[in-house]
């Protein structure tokens, strides 16, 4: 990279600072498929991202489409955001993990969804410089 020198040294010899990716999926529904304005889906989805931030530093999000095939056999399409945040399986474990299974249900009951979607990556290997 021309002339400037490197003095770092290399990032991936030592461990990650956050080894999962934990995933939370805000649905655009109030109960199993009545859509909820724009505004308010995004008032969720920040909710959503502030609670994680509190818990483990930071989050991102990402729109997304869902496919969801309901109990009543109902195929249900609809808007999604990912929120997403970077953590460690212990953390998951412990008192931020059960922080998490608190926020979802009650969420989950409160806009009446029928499930959630959650999900963690293991091995995601997150480093920061």
């Amino acid at each position: 990279m021309g002339d400037t020198m490197n003095t770092n040294t290399n990032l991936f010899k030592t461990p990650p600072a956050c080894t999962h990716k934990l995933i939370v999926y805000v649905p655009s529904t109030q109960g199993l498929d009545t859509p909820i304005t724009p505004r308010e889906h995004e008032s969720r989805t920040k909710a959503v991202a502030g609670e994680l931030s509190a818990l483990f530093g930071g989050a991102s999000i990402t729109p997304s489409e869902g496919y969801y095939i309901a109990e009543s056999d109902q195929e249900v399409i609809e808007g999604v955001k990912q929120v997403a945040t970077a953590c460690n399986w212990e953390d998951l474990q412990g008192e931020k993990g059960l922080a998490v299974s608190d926020m979802v249900a009650g969420i989950k009951q409160a806009w009446g969804q029928e499930s959630m979607a959650i999900e963690v990556i293991n091995n995601s290997n997150m480093y920061f410089v």
